[in-house]
């Protein structure tokens, strides 16, 4: 239990900005609902491990990595189409 306290203090901005992005993404978009959880779960995905290279690696405010990883998340369908081509070829 205290593993999740401390991972939602650290990151949980960072998964609510993967969530934003991946709104925004949805408005500009049109998409079913499937795609579109799809879309919110890689934004989420994206946006830690972006908040974690930020965090680790460079020394910027809270609010800096918070708008890295809501626009990393955006980019989430393009990620998503991405893989869903990898697994059409592998199949």
């Amino acid at each position: 239990m205290e593993f999740l306290e401390s991972f939602a203090r650290k990151y949980g901005g960072v998964v609510i900005a993967g969530v934003v992005g991946a709104i925004i993404r949805r408005l500009r978009e049109n998409m079913t609902i499937i795609e579109f959880l799809q879309v919110i779960f890689l934004g989420i995905f994206i946006s830690y491990c972006v908040g974690v290279v930020v965090e680790e690696y460079w020394e910027v405010s809270e609010n800096l990595k918070y708008v890295i990883g809501a626009v990393s998340a955006i980019y989430s369908k393009e990620v998503l189409d991405e893989v869903k081509d990898v697994i059409s070829s592998i199949s």
